[in-house]
């Protein structure tokens, strides 16, 4: 199914990247936020009469923050999470390259911007499309247009000669398996200096009853179409070193791991690793 904002048609993969930006601004305009985004606002306010007069209920709700408290508060607290750790790379590499890969329409650079480094926002043409229309490239912020598995964007990232820190938000679990395999294969290839940043489910997630469920979940909680699930999950949090002998694990967080005191009753849930380890994100380095 396509759904239009601005006049743009958004399939319904796409347009998961809402529930994201309303959550993390609705969390934005809450009293004592989590993270405060003040682009993320702005670009709410160029979209919202659109949702608003959609033939879509779950973009007429969104425009209006009907979304639940657990997506607002774990949307601000993952992004908190994946700005601190551009920030700890910038501060190694002030001059390095950044890139959000399916960014949607994610707003980091403005919450990161060391004024040195070079950004790249990536995602499929009708994303950027609609972004374009909402914020504006800059000598050192891009737009790149293409899926992320075209490696055409690792190469013109690449030919710039400088370490570069990958971000994979909310990206990787509804790829195919073995798309993301030879992805991080290429990666390995092609990049001598930096960091893969990326979110990831556990694979008993990808198929049979708990497969199902997550479909469920989307077509009747949230309202996307029933045939979008998630397709790549991982056994534990080194898988990614035998697929590639570039990467190397420093860590993985957890929403759980976070001492934000709006996570409440669930911090407790986050102390048993089979809880914890339903989606989490990873942290590698690349290099020999």
């Amino acid at each position: 199914m396509f759904r239009n904002i601005n006049g743009i048609p958004l399939s319904d993969i796409s347009s998961t990247m809402l529930l994201t930006l309303y959550g993390r601004v609705k969390e934005s305009l809450s009293k004592d936020p989590i993270l405060k985004d003040p682009m993320g606002e702005k670009i709410v306010e160029g979209i919202s009469q659109s949702l608003l007069h959609s033939e879509s209920k779950v973009f007429r709700n969104l425009a209006r923050f009907k979304i639940t408290h657990e997506l607002q508060v774990h949307a601000a607290i993952r992004a908190k999470q994946y700005d601190a750790y551009s920030c700890e790379f910038l501060e190694q590499y002030p001059e390095s390259v950044v890139v959000n890969l399916g960014c949607g329409l994610d707003t980091r650079f403005w919450r990161i911007d060391n004024g040195s480094m070079c950004f790249y926002d990536l995602d499929l043409p009708e994303v950027i499309q609609l972004k374009k229309t909402l914020v504006h490239e800059t000598e050192r912020y891009r737009m790149t247009a293409c899926s992320v598995l075209d490696n055409r964007w690792l190469d013109e990232v690449t030919a710039l000669g400088k370490p570069v820190l990958l971000l994979a938000e909310g990206l990787f679990m509804y790829l195919p398996y073995e798309d993301v395999k030879k992805l991080i294969q290429e990666i390995g290839k092609q990049i001598n200096k930096g960091q893969l940043v990326a979110e990831v489910v556990n694979d008993s997630y990808t198929r049979g009853i708990n497969k199902i469920i997550v479909a469920y979940k989307f077509k009747y909680e949230i309202g996307f179409d029933k045939g979008l699930t998630y397709s790549c999950g991982l056994k534990n949090s080194r898988e990614f070193e035998s697929w590639s002998p570039k990467f190397h694990l420093i860590d993985d967080w957890s929403y759980f791991d976070s001492d934000e005191k709006k996570l409440g009753i669930l911090k407790i849930l986050g102390k048993i690793k089979s809880f914890r380890t339903v989606q989490w994100t990873v942290r590698y380095r690349i290099g020999v």
